[in-house]
Protein backbone atom coordinates (compact mmCIF):
# COMPACT_ATOMS: atom_id res chain seq x y z
CA UNK A 1 0.00 0.00 0.00
CA UNK A 2 1.52 2.95 -1.23
CA UNK A 3 -0.65 5.57 0.73
CA UNK A 4 -0.71 3.87 4.33
CA UNK A 5 1.64 6.42 5.87
CA UNK A 6 -0.76 8.96 5.40
CA UNK A 7 -3.47 6.41 6.94
CA UNK A 8 -1.95 6.52 10.83
CA UNK A 9 -3.44 3.45 13.04
CA UNK A 10 -4.16 5.86 16.10
CA UNK A 11 -6.41 9.16 16.50
CA UNK A 12 -4.60 11.26 19.48
CA UNK A 13 -5.40 14.69 20.47
CA UNK A 14 -1.85 14.52 21.69
CA UNK A 15 -0.76 14.00 18.47
CA UNK A 16 2.27 16.55 17.21
CA UNK A 17 1.53 14.66 13.21
CA UNK A 18 -1.87 16.43 11.21
CA UNK A 19 -2.66 12.93 10.04
CA UNK A 20 -3.24 11.87 13.81
CA UNK A 21 -4.09 14.64 15.63
CA UNK A 22 -7.96 15.02 16.65
CA UNK A 23 -9.22 17.55 19.13
CA UNK A 24 -9.58 17.13 23.09
CA UNK A 25 -12.69 17.29 24.95
CA UNK A 26 -13.53 19.55 27.37
CA UNK A 27 -15.67 18.91 30.23
CA UNK A 28 -19.16 20.68 30.12
CA UNK A 29 -18.75 21.63 33.71
CA UNK A 30 -16.47 21.66 36.47
CA UNK A 31 -18.98 19.48 38.45
CA UNK A 32 -19.58 16.70 35.67
CA UNK A 33 -18.24 13.36 37.07
CA UNK A 34 -15.39 11.44 35.64
CA UNK A 35 -17.47 8.40 36.78
CA UNK A 36 -20.58 9.72 34.36
CA UNK A 37 -17.44 10.01 31.59
CA UNK A 38 -16.01 6.43 32.02
CA UNK A 39 -19.44 4.72 32.23
CA UNK A 40 -20.78 6.70 28.95
CA UNK A 41 -17.66 4.83 27.13
CA UNK A 42 -18.19 1.71 28.78
CA UNK A 43 -21.68 1.06 27.66
CA UNK A 44 -20.56 1.45 24.04
CA UNK A 45 -20.91 -1.52 21.38
CA UNK A 46 -17.93 -3.58 21.49
CA UNK A 47 -16.28 -1.76 24.47
CA UNK A 48 -14.46 -3.64 27.66
CA UNK A 49 -13.58 -1.56 30.47
CA UNK A 50 -9.62 -2.20 31.18
CA UNK A 51 -9.08 0.02 33.83
CA UNK A 52 -10.38 3.31 35.69
CA UNK A 53 -8.51 5.78 38.18
CA UNK A 54 -9.30 9.41 38.98
CA UNK A 55 -7.89 11.17 35.97
CA UNK A 56 -7.20 7.86 33.30
CA UNK A 57 -9.13 5.35 31.98
CA UNK A 58 -8.83 2.54 29.41
CA UNK A 59 -10.92 0.48 27.15
CA UNK A 60 -11.04 -2.04 24.92
CA UNK A 61 -12.86 -2.71 21.51
CA UNK A 62 -13.24 -5.54 19.56
CA UNK A 63 -13.23 -4.44 16.04
CA UNK A 64 -16.43 -5.98 13.94
CA UNK A 65 -16.03 -8.84 11.70
CA UNK A 66 -12.43 -9.30 12.60
CA UNK A 67 -10.26 -10.46 15.27
CA UNK A 68 -8.75 -7.71 15.95
CA UNK A 69 -8.69 -5.30 18.71
CA UNK A 70 -8.13 -1.57 19.75
CA UNK A 71 -7.52 0.58 22.73
CA UNK A 72 -8.83 3.89 23.82
CA UNK A 73 -7.30 6.17 26.69
CA UNK A 74 -8.71 8.42 27.97
CA UNK A 75 -6.43 11.37 30.39
CA UNK A 76 -8.25 13.99 32.54
CA UNK A 77 -6.63 17.23 33.17
CA UNK A 78 -7.19 19.75 36.14
CA UNK A 79 -8.52 22.10 33.31
CA UNK A 80 -11.44 20.04 32.72
CA UNK A 81 -9.61 18.83 29.62
CA UNK A 82 -9.70 15.19 28.17
CA UNK A 83 -6.87 13.60 25.96
CA UNK A 84 -8.32 11.17 23.91
CA UNK A 85 -6.20 8.86 22.26
CA UNK A 86 -7.74 5.28 19.90
CA UNK A 87 -5.10 3.18 18.59
CA UNK A 88 -4.92 -0.21 16.58
CA UNK A 89 -2.33 -2.70 18.23
CA UNK A 90 -1.45 -3.71 14.86
CA UNK A 91 0.99 -1.01 12.96
CA UNK A 92 0.29 0.50 9.68
CA UNK A 93 -3.37 0.86 7.58
CA UNK A 94 -6.65 1.09 10.05
CA UNK A 95 -8.85 2.25 7.41
CA UNK A 96 -9.54 5.30 9.81
CA UNK A 97 -11.51 3.23 12.29
CA UNK A 98 -10.02 4.76 14.56
CA UNK A 99 -10.98 8.58 14.19
CA UNK A 100 -14.39 6.98 13.56
CA UNK A 101 -14.24 5.81 17.03
CA UNK A 102 -13.16 9.29 18.99
CA UNK A 103 -16.29 10.73 17.20
CA UNK A 104 -18.45 8.18 18.02
CA UNK A 105 -17.06 8.67 21.82
CA UNK A 106 -17.48 12.57 21.04
CA UNK A 107 -21.21 12.37 20.09
CA UNK A 108 -22.11 10.15 22.85
CA UNK A 109 -20.55 12.41 25.50
CA UNK A 110 -22.28 15.24 24.26
CA UNK A 111 -25.44 13.89 23.41
CA UNK A 112 -25.30 13.11 27.60
CA UNK A 113 -24.32 16.34 28.07
CA UNK A 114 -20.88 15.29 29.99
CA UNK A 115 -18.22 17.23 27.18
CA UNK A 116 -18.89 20.51 25.20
Amino acid sequence: MRYSHWIPNRADSTARTFVQRVAPMYLAADDTPWSAVCDAVSSMKHATERSRSATKYRAEFIVPHTPYKDDLRLTRHPDGRIDIISSSRIPGFDWGVNRVRVRRVRRILRRKGLVR
